[in-house]
């Protein structure tokens, strides 16, 4: 499964000539008209507001908690779901139950198939999954200084960049090495601590 990094990374340019930073509450505007969209199913107005969300997240000026952080997280998942992707579905669902324990599956997420129900209760079964240890700071679903980043779920990770507003990526499992090397080479020339550090294996 390929990460939303390279989507991200085009796009970011765009964000460039946004007003930055942008504040948690101005992103959770575009998430909540996402949400609204897929509710309705307008999905072009859906992956519009998504597109909105996903360069604003290039420059944003706190780190994401709570319903926000569920609201990214939100979105992303119906992404999955929108496509038919069920591994990204599940990695979705795996870390909706990190960010919020007592998260239920949407209405409009139901499928005729029960499809989406019996990923549900795979999420559960499975728990979040292992972790890569990270040489370095940054922020995971919320949780300033984190050395760890999940190898088996989504997860929201930001990192300080040099003009000292948050750069956030919704993270796919995929290759965490390969992903990480281009956030890398992206931020360079870049403070030490604002610079994406590469994960290792945690022992």
């Amino acid at each position: 499964m390929l990460s939303t990094l390279p989507l991200f990374l085009a796009l970011a340019s765009g964000a460039a000539s946004a007003d930055c930073p942008v504040t948690a509450a101005e992103l959770d505007l575009s998430l909540l008209r996402a949400l609204a969209a897929f509710e309705e199913q307008r999905y072009l107005d859906f992956e519009a507001e998504r597109t909105d969300a996903e360069r604003a997240m290039d420059c944003l000026g706190e780190v994401l908690r709570g319903q926000q952080l569920l609201n990214v997280h939100r979105v992303w998942t119906s992404k999955a779901l929108l496509h038919g992707d069920e591994e990204a579905l599940l990695a979705g669902l795996r870390a909706l139950r990190v960010v919020a324990p007592g998260f239920a599956l949407p209405e409009n997420w139901m499928t005729s198939s029960g499809k989406v129900q019996k990923l549900f209760v795979e999420a559960q079964s499975v728990g979040p999954g292992r972790e890569l240890r990270l040489p370095g700071r940054l922020v995971v679903d919320g949780h300033v200084a984190s050395s760890y980043i999940p190898a088996e779920r989504s997860a929201v990770v930001q990192i300080r960049n040099a003009q000292g507003s948050w750069s956030s990526w919704y993270v796919e499992p995929s290759a965490p090495t390969a992903t990480w090397m281009m956030a890398r080479e992206e931020r360079d020339p870049a403070p030490s601590d604002a610079m994406a550090p590469v994960p290792v294996p945690a022992e």
